[in-house]
């Protein structure tokens, strides 16, 4: 059996557009110029990490019912952990997203042109000046396969946290581009420096379209159906997209489109760039939107759990009808000279050997983290509580996670991110722990359809390999204390804001109207482990007739779910105060003083 377990996949979101929570801010009690709004908790789809909503999945709102080009995504079989997928990835010879594929075996056994575009082709005996060619260059050049490795060296501890950096060598089983510019499709041609070693960045090889053969393509939704293949002519990515979708629908009219296992795996990471490299991603392919949506994590000081779910559903493939890819990618006009011509452009070379993508993936991803301020292997296990109840409640089991393992989610920091669903993942249903119900069965657009990932092989027929040296800080905190401010006895507005340790301004936390009382609110996810500030201010209202303006207000201050502070302040025939109280306050001590009062 042909080893594919050298194969290359990158992961690709070329339709996602990372978009903000589009929240209104709300003004604070009294406009004040040490007082910098921020967006008010806990409504929906923000809360106070407001940057960090769900975003890229879809199109977002409530499903409509399905439109004219819509197609039926089924909800998932199963949910299950990712060893396993990585597990029949080894014994198959693929990679995992390939091995999700609900047919896969089917895949593996039968052959076609969706199968072909798999497998290494087969070599002519005879070549011709094109093929001499590229024998000669990859006999000059070297694709380097790094061993992997790990490199650690402690640093000063910051904010209650064990600091230390990381350098690891590795060899990911998946390239991730969340670039909305995106050149990937089946029969593209992509330089080899950046695929083999992460060297500049992903670029095409620049044929033009009349020196390419038409793309054949090939899927496996269908097997034995009609429809099984298309021919993209011109050979361009515009044809291509087009052709897949054609054999898109004629899945969808034949109820081809199968469901698909979902699998699960979590980690704990102190950034995007340590949990890409445990879950064998390339994060210097992720793009700028995927970045900045999960950046802060990296200055967190708290413990974070990252989680990836991912749903493989159909392959489409190039097929090169037994060809070499030379052979097989280019017409009788392609020469040495536009050979020639690639090389003087640096496009080709012995340190960049040509690549070509030979198959897509499509199906749907959720990323997500939770950051807390519990230990960091509670927060792993109350995430590895809530994913049991997801799979054993789909596979009709009992298991429930307790209460305090839902809470610790329930209160976590969110930050989301999906693609390949009709709907955007909201902060709410990753807190609810409902994580699967991204994966049900909906009528989606056609266009919403995304690629998972693609194999790339080189010019020689072998497959593309990946190493990569990734750099990252590692962040071990320890547990916080829970601080909770409770704001009551109003008589007119109020607020709550926020100063963490270093800052400048205070941050709004929470807005009060009239006599409502706040509750609890769990400031601790907010606090910075250092000496933060609360505040509390207040508006005056209007008695009734001949009465004279006043305020007043109760604020109490619990750690732990104990009462450290309880201060009530008024004042008759006074205007709106700005502040009534500020509060020092440092979950890593579970200090509380009031260090002004009115």
């Amino acid at each position: 059996m042909i080893d594919f377990r050298l194969r290359l996949a990158l992961v690709s979101t070329a339709l996602v557009a990372l978009s903000a929570c589009g929240t209104t801010p709300v003004p604070s009690a009294k406009d004040s110029a040490n007082v910098r709004t921020q967006y008010v908790l806990p409504e929906e789809p923000c809360d106070p990490t407001s940057i960090d909503c769900g975003s890229g999945g879809g199109g977002g709102g409530e499903p409509t019912g399905p439109g004219p080009d819509d197609v039926y995504l089924p909800a998932a079989t199963s949910l299950a952990p990712m060893s396993e997928l990585r597990q029949r990835a080894q014994q198959l010879g693929v990679s995992p997203l390939t091995a999700g594929l609900p047919n896969i075996n089917q895949v593996i056994s039968a052959s076609g042109p969706a199968q072909r575009g798999m497998q290494a082709q087969t070599v002519p005996t005879s070549a011709n000046d094109t093929q001499d060619y590229v024998n000669q260059l990859f006999r000059m050049g070297q694709w380097t396969n790094g061993a992997p490795g790990q490199n650690s060296v402690p640093l000063p501890p910051d904010q209650g946290c064990d600091l230390e950096r990381v350098d690891v060598t590795s060899n990911p089983e998946d390239l991730v581009s969340f670039d909305p510019s995106s050149m990937l499709y089946p029969g593209a041609l992509v330089q080899g420096q950046y695929v083999n070693l992460g060297v500049g960045a992903l670029n095409p090889i620049n044929v033009p379209s009349t020196l390419r053969k038409p793309i054949a393509l090939g899927t496996d939704l269908y097997l034995s159906a009609t429809g099984q293949t298309a021919t993209a002519n011109p050979a361009t990515m515009n044809e291509v997209n087009t052709q897949i979708g054609n054999m898109i629908r004629t899945a969808q009219s034949q109820n081809a489109l199968p469901g698909a296992a979902v699998y699960f795996e979590s980690f704990t990471a102190s950034s995007l760039n340590e949990a890409a490299v445990k879950m064998g991603l390339d994060v210097h392919a992720l793009g700028a939107g995927i970045q900045t949506r999960f950046s802060n994590v990296s200055s967190d000081a708290r413990n974070t759990v990252f989680v990836r779910m991912n749903q493989s559903i159909f392959r489409v493939a190039q097929d090169l009808n037994g060809n070499t890819p030379v052979q097989g990618l280019f017409n009788s006009s392609f020469g040495v000279n536009d050979l020639n011509a690639l090389a003087a452009r640096g496009e080709i070379d012995s340190a960049n050997l040509p690549t070509y993508v030979s198959d897509e993936v499509f199906g749907r991803m959720l990323v997500f983290s939770l950051s807390s301020n519990v230990s960091s292997q509670e927060l792993d296990a109350s995430v590895k509580a809530v994913y049991r109840e997801n799979e054993e409640k789909k596979a009709g089991g009992s298991f429930t996670a307790s209460a305090h393992d839902k809470q610790v989610v329930n209160e976590a920091v969110v930050r989301v991110f999906g693609w390949g669903g009709l709907a955007d993942p909201t902060i709410s249903v990753i807190r609810s722990g409902s994580w699967l119900s991204y994966f049900d069965g909906q009528n989606v657009p056609l266009s919403s359809l995304k690629p998972l990932s693609f194999t790339l092989r080189r010019w020689d027929n072998q497959l593309a390999t990946m190493t990569r040296t990734t750099s990252y800080t590692k962040r071990t905190c320890s547990p916080r204390h829970k601080v909770e401010v409770e704001v009551s006895e109003l008589g007119g507005d109020a607020s709550v804001g926020l100063k963490t340790s270093g800052a400048l301004n205070f941050d709004t936390v929470k807005n009060l109207s009239g006599t409502s009382a706040s509750g609890r609110l769990n400031v601790s996810n907010l606090m910075s482990g250092g000496d933060d500030e609360i505040k509390v201010s207040a508006s005056a209202y209007d008695p009734g007739f001949l009465k004279r303006y006043r305020w007043q207000v109760r604020v109490k201050v619990f750690v732990d779910n104990v009462e450290r502070l309880n201060e009530y302040r008024s004042c008759t025939g006074c205007h709106s105060q700005d502040p009534v109280f500020i509060i020092g306050a440092n979950s890593t001590t579970g200090t509380v003083n009031l260090n002004y009062g009115y």
